[in-house]
């Protein structure tokens, strides 16, 4: 069984500052064994995250990253846009997204449909797959007593 060669650990502050020596060119950071460490490391340089301490990469939104596949692994290639370089806090910094905004954003996309438009289409595409058997020969009798079922707790 062959043990798989030690790679050398990226310097991160090391790399922040070639990054920002190159503003507009798409660098190396690192590769990685594995794709979900390359894609967890590339949102750290995007975001700037750190568990504790003061990120190289700070401000957030400083720089973009991607991930590349490669024979042995995943490489993560930077490139700086700009940004402040103050590392107080900084008002276009990344924040993850409530669930609400998110829902209420895909809902004014047309991604989600939500209310009677949303359920007459689960209802037809239901009919489509199963025809009758789930529905009936009334789909609106079965949406009726739906209803009836929820509002009364299926109780009749």
């Amino acid at each position: 069984m062959s043990r798989l060669t030690k790679r050398p650990r990226v310097d991160h502050a090391a790399t922040a500052d070639r990054l920002r020596a190159h503003p507009g060119e798409w660098l190396e950071v690192g590769e990685y064994r594995s794709s979900q460490a390359a894609v967890g490391v590339a949102y750290l340089v995007r975001t700037a995250s750190v568990k504790s301490g003061v990120s190289p990469y700070e401000p957030a939104g400083s720089f973009q990253a991607v991930t590349r596949l490669t024979e042995y692994g995943a490489r993560v290639m930077a490139c700086y846009v700009g940004g402040e370089e103050s590392h107080g806090p900084d008002q276009h910094a990344v924040r993850p997204m409530q669930d609400h905004e998110r829902v209420l954003g895909q809902i004014e996309r047309g991604e989600v449909v939500a209310g009677a438009e949303g359920a007459r289409r689960i209802a037809a595409r239901a009919m489509d797959a199963y025809g009758t058997a789930v529905w009936g020969s009334d789909p609106d009798t079965a949406w009726a007593d739906a209803c009836v079922s929820l509002t009364t707790g299926g109780a009749e």
